[in-house]
């Protein structure tokens, strides 16, 4: 009986630091996605201004190498982009007079 119970008790914190590890594995995939992110975003931030400031020509939306995309959306006082990698959305918004 003391032997089942050893044996239980071992199991269940066997099972318990699996999924602490798991959790932990999927929280750092999805930090490393939402980086991707936010440089896509900063990157259509970049392309607004160049745009702007150089008027200059580059698209509005795109993918870029690494496989993530970006929108960005030029407003009369602010510019805002949206980056996405793997299902990770990020936005960054600059605002201007």
């Amino acid at each position: 009986m003391v032997t089942v119970l050893i044996l239980m008790s071992t199991f269940t914190l066997a099972i318990t630091i699996g999924g602490m590890v798991l959790f932990e594995l999927k929280s750092m995939n999805a930090t490393g996605e939402s980086v991707k992110a936010l440089y896509a975003a900063e990157a259509g931030i970049e392309c607004r201004l160049y745009m702007t400031n150089k008027a200059g020509s580059c698209d509005a939306s795109g993918t870029l190498e690494n496989g993530t995309e970006y929108i960005s959306t030029d407003y009369v006082t602010y510019i805002r982009s949206i980056g996405t990698s793997n299902k990770v959305n990020r936005a960054l918004e600059i605002t201007f007079e």
